[in-house]
């Protein structure tokens, strides 16, 4: 049985958070993006329905039952969770145990400042980073604002297993991006288009498996700005070019973009032919909004995957 998709049966459909979740003064969230069910292999496309009956994503929270006091305590806490990459910081606001908004951050913001894009002060911050430097300094902050500050890896485990050599060597960012697939979708490999482009591989019974490290869609962008003379001082692509570019500008999307595309579509393949077992492949990433349309072989767009496994993280 083939894997790869159809892309002429895949399409959006946009998803948002309900309602009664949104107060009207939180920060705009970001749409949740999912292809049709026809571009899932059978085996994933009914652990999907079987999912959908009890809706593991922290965003709505209606799976979610306290197990210990102390999770009893900290689900009436307002948190305030922070990814910290090496190009920005993605934040999410958890109130009674849901999360309710999401919004991005630069690197150089301190502590107040992302108190205020969160609408209120937390009682608790919840770290990943990447970003050691970045990282402490904002922990000092909120030290300085009375709000103690927990890292993920650090101050409380990721309750993954890893099946690696070295699992120290592993990022907090890739083992929550599996976490939280895995509490979704069961079986999946989880691309992160960031500064670099990750794939992540976790099994049905929960064990991260590995993956692989590749250059950003950023990283290569300046790298051709800055490494050939003639081309614009700087490239942004833009969206779902055509493939065959008239102009520069035109012929640089194209190759960066639908370049990419191929290069994760060709990733998931060789992941299939390389494993034993099926598996939802699923996007995450400041870079994925662009290159999510382009894919064939991607079931999946979740923005803030690192988001929601860290809140799975701090639960326990």
């Amino acid at each position: 049985m083939s894997h790869s998709l159809s892309g002429a049966s895949c399409r959006w459909r946009p998803w948002r958070l309900p309602s009664p979740l949104s107060p009207p003064s939180s920060p705009s969230v970001l749409p949740h993006n999912s292809r049709h069910k026809s571009c899932l292999s059978p085996s994933t496309r009914l652990r999907c329905q079987r999912l959908s009956s009890c809706d593991t994503s922290p965003i709505s929270g209606a799976c979610f039952r306290v197990r210990s006091p102390e999770l009893a305590k900290n689900a009436h806490q307002r948190l305030l969770l922070a990814d910290i990459g090496n190009s920005g910081i993605d934040c999410a606001v958890v109130q009674n145990d849901k999360i309710t908004a999401f919004f991005k951050a630069n690197l150089k913001v301190g502590f107040a400042e992302l108190v205020e894009k969160a609408g209120g002060a937390p009682q608790k911050l919840v770290i990943s980073s990447v970003n050691p430097p970045a990282s402490e300094r904002l922990v000092q902050d909120a030290a300085e604002s009375g709000v103690e500050a927990l890292i993920a890896g650090k101050d409380f485990a990721i309750p993954i297993r890893c099946g690696l050599k070295r699992p120290k060597e592993v990022g907090a960012d890739r083992l929550l991006v599996a976490l939280a697939a895995h509490r979704r979708f069961g079986a999946s490999l989880v691309v992160d288009c960031g500064t670099a482009i990750t794939f992540d591989l976790v099994s049905a019974d929960g064990v991260y498996l590995g993956g692989a490290i590749a250059v950003g869609l950023g990283i290569a962008a300046d790298a051709l700005a800055q490494r050939c003379a003639l081309l614009p001082a700087s490239i942004s692509p833009k969206p779902n070019p055509p493939l065959i570019g008239k102009t520069t500008e035109e012929a640089l999307s194209s190759g960066l973009l639908h370049g990419f595309a191929a290069m994760i579509d060709c990733m998931v393949e060789r992941f299939r032919q390389t494993v034993e077992f099926d598996f939802c492949a699923v996007m995450t990433g400041g870079s994925s909004a662009l290159l999510f349309p382009l894919c064939r072989n991607i079931a999946d767009f979740i923005p803030y995957l690192v988001l929601e496994g860290l809140f799975f993280a701090f639960k326990g």
